[in-house]
């Protein structure tokens, strides 16, 4: 007899798939080990074209068809049953949801709309003053959704996979990072396809070798945190949060290199571009690229939370590979004409269905994923869209638009439209009675089984709790 392989022990103790023995699973077995829920956040850049792109053809509160999708969502009309779109939501740090005019004094340069946003988009919290790469709109100050999901699930935050999308550029600022693990605490996350393979499957080495790459590794690290720690004794204030930045992330990777690597089949090695610049390169299958890698770590369970954060704001994508009709120009420049010039808005919704068409890819290859009840990965996986500008014409941070996809577990009551403001009224910056977007971000813990929160968020937001209990079946 051949030696059984440890998953393959796992599995007949009954603590992996029980698909390969139905024979020992009862239904009431399934009730006590249901599949574990995962969430993944997407986050796309520049805006996107609410009227005649976005919004579907529904009165708030209806249940989606396929029919009322407009252009941007259209690729995603066979899963209007998995789907939930929200409105009419405000970064809750805009006025009048954060009232701090004095900081706003304190600091007059950091905007926290725009491009900015998003920083804020995923954490609900402001910016602060640190000066990086003379950009002035500084780091967010408290975490993201993603690390308080993953602490009230009892994970450790630092096992969510964070996923750049697009090259990693010489300076981390507020334009390029949604994900924090706290105060001035970026993640920028894996930009590399081979590398996240390596980190989840592992070296193709030999063992010696392996192990001598590890240890020089470890020494690597070790040395640079000792120089940090000391330099840092002696820093200012402000050079002493920077440090503390860099010495998390450098604690963070070397616990990578104790990670047990995952007994389960991978994809093909992946082989990334020589330069991965979204400006200039067809960025269209490398995104495919990478939501394959990360359906296949969903395979694999190697994680549970998830940010896809998709490129940077203000200088993300080529025209050319979405609209023929458009042979060159980056897509943020285009942006802000696409209140005057049609081709200008044509490229909008062009470059916003083109996530939505990877997102109906990615959903396909969930749902291609048995889970031990009978479910798909698809059922236990919520995935949020969201950006941090409604517009790229206007830079506006008024009505963000949020679609949720999935998570049939969550307690999410999918398939209808929401839209909590009546924008636009006069004027696209203009007050529409919207809600601050920090309550979605406290219905999401909800949603998802952490009920002990009731904020999410600057504590200076007054507006607190659900966004609406129609989105909940609690």
């Amino acid at each position: 007899m051949n030696p059984l392989k440890r998953r393959e022990f796992l599995k007949l103790m009954g603590c992996a798939t029980a698909a390969s023995l139905p024979g020992l699973w009862t239904q009431e077995s399934f009730a006590q080990n249901p599949p574990r829920q995962r969430v993944i956040f997407y986050t796309s850049p520049n805006g996107s074209r609410i009227i005649g792109g976005w919004r579907p053809r529904l009165e708030s509160g209806q249940q989606i068809t396929a029919e009322a999708l407009q252009p941007i969502l259209r690729p995603l009309a066979g899963y209007v049953d998995q789907m939930l779109l929200v409105e009419g939501l405000d970064l809750a740090l805009m006025p009048p949801f954060y009232p701090s005019p004095a900081e706003n004094l304190l600091y007059p340069s950091i905007r926290q709309t725009g491009h900015a946003a998003r920083s804020s988009l995923w954490t609900g919290h402001p910016l602060n003053g640190v000066d990086t790469c003379q950009d002035a709109s500084g780091f967010g100050t408290g975490p993201s959704i993603d690390q308080l999901i993953a602490r009230g699930w009892g994970l450790d935050p630092a096992d969510n996979h964070v996923i750049k999308i697009g090259r990693k550029g010489p300076c981390v600022f507020s334009h390029t990072s949604s994900v924090y693990a706290g105060d001035n605490s970026p993640i920028v996350g894996d930009f590399l396809q081979d590398a996240y393979f390596r980190r989840i499957w592992g070296e193709q080495a030999p063992p010696t070798q392996l192990e001598r790459a590890k240890l020089a590794r470890r020494r690597g690290f070790e040395f640079a945190m000792s120089r940090l720690s000391a330099l840092s004794v002696t820093g200012t204030v402000q050079d002493q949060t920077r440090f503390g930045r860099h010495l998390e992330s450098l604690e963070r990777s070397s616990r990578q290199l104790d990670v047990e690597r995952l007994d389960c089949d991978g994809p093909p090695r992946p082989v990334d571009p020589d330069n991965p610049n979204l400006a200039s390169f067809n960025y269209i299958p490398h995104t495919t690229a990478w939501l394959e890698l990360v359906a296949a770590a969903i395979r694999c369970d190697a994680a549970r939370v998830f940010s896809i954060n998709w490129g940077d704001e203000g200088a993300t994508g080529n025209a050319r590979w979405l609209n023929s009709a458009i042979r060159s120009g980056g897509i943020h420049p285009i942006s802000h004409e696409a209140d005057q010039d049609p081709n200008a808005h044509q490229v909008m919704v062009d470059f916003n269905r083109f996530h939505a068409t990877e997102l109906a890819r990615f959903m396909g290859l969930l749902a291609a994923i048995p889970e031990a009840d009978g479910s798909s990965a698809l059922d236990n996986t919520l995935i949020v869209w969201g950006l941090p500008m409604s517009e790229g014409a206007t830079h506006s941070s008024r009505n963000l638009p949020f679609v949720l996809l999935g998570g049939r577990r969550s307690h999410l009551r999918m398939g209808r439209y929401h839209n909590f403001g009546n924008w636009p009224v006069r004027r696209k910056q203009g007050e529409h009675d919207g809600q601050p977007h920090t309550l979605l971000l406290t219905t999401l813990l909800h949603a998802l089984g952490i009920a002990d929160v009731d904020h999410v968020g600057s504590p200076d937001i007054a507006i607190r709790g659900n966004l609406d209990t129609e989105l909940l079946g609690l």
